[in-house]
């Protein structure tokens, strides 16, 4: 009978970093913009070979993104499309890199959050918790001034 526990890494395996996220969490501009975008995430670990795969895992276990390793290297850059994220909706989500071996065995780093906020200025906010505040302003709105009819 085949082990289907999950393995923690015999090595290290950092949490997925993605520079978009940098800033406390992806928001509007980064994922609703263009929904066809891919988001990077870098995943590092002290030993990655040719074989590997290397898996960016959201709650619930669903697969968010995913790269073959294809030469030794220390970092994976893993394309997760946004509207994969999108899909996951505002809060904060635990994520994590997954490493599986030509063997098929599978090892995964520490949990980390993601935060997703997707509402804009004048849209309720759905999820206290999330660090922005601009749902609560008003919308924008631009008032035009009349021209002078003299003005050339």
């Amino acid at each position: 009978m085949e082990d289907t526990t999950r393995k923690t890494a015999p090595h290290a395996i950092d949490v997925p970093y993605i520079e978009r996220a940098a800033d406390g969490g992806l928001g509007y501009l980064d994922l609703k913009q263009n929904p066809d975008v891919d988001i990077v995430a870098r995943i590092a670990s002290d030993r990655f070979t040719g074989g590997d795969t290397a898996l960016v895992v959201g709650p619930d276990d669903k697969i968010l993104g995913s790269a073959a390793v294809l030469a030794p290297v220390e970092s994976v850059a893993v394309l997760i499309p946004a509207k994969t994220l999108l899909e996951l909706g505002d809060g904060t989500h635990l994520i994590r890199s997954r490493v599986r071996d030509a063997d098929g065995s599978e090892f995964d780093s520490a949990p980390s959050e993601l935060v997703i906020k997707l509402t804009v200025p004048g849209d309720l906010d759905t999820v206290v918790s999330t660090p922005y505040i601009n749902e609560n302003l008003v919308v924008p709105t631009i008032v035009p001034r009349p021209i002078d009819p003299a003005t050339p």
